[in-house]
């Protein structure tokens, strides 16, 4: 048969794919490790050959960079005023304030 054969043969392919299905499907202990690695190509298949499925998670993606976007632009005032307060005041200047706020907290002052 060699090689050449081994390729055309209809029902090594069709035999490897039922196992595949059989094992995706299956609640074994054993193959539970696979089991995972199985669902997600499944899923990514079903996205692959489903329009509205793409379509759902494209929207979704941009959906979540939209957010990405507007949190990074929220926190950049943020980060600007902690790097100019490094700068005025020192790291030992932040890790006393970190401690006073700590040491109120732990008190019970919050004021």
């Amino acid at each position: 048969m060699g090689l050449q054969g081994f390729y055309e043969n209809k029902y090594h392919d069709e035999h490897t794919d039922y196992d595949r299905k059989r094992y995706m499907y299956s609640n074994h202990q054993s193959y539970q490790g696979s089991l995972n690695s199985y669902n997600l190509s499944y899923v990514i298949d079903k996205i692959k050959n489903n329009r509205s499925l793409k379509l759902l998670v494209g929207i979704l993606g941009a959906i979540l960079m939209a957010i990405a976007i507007v949190l990074v632009i929220i926190l950049i005032p943020l980060i600007i005023k902690l790097i100019n307060f490094i700068n005025q005041y020192g790291i030992q200047g932040v890790i006393d304030n970190i401690s006073g706020f700590l040491d109120k907290i732990w008190k019970g002052t919050g004021k």
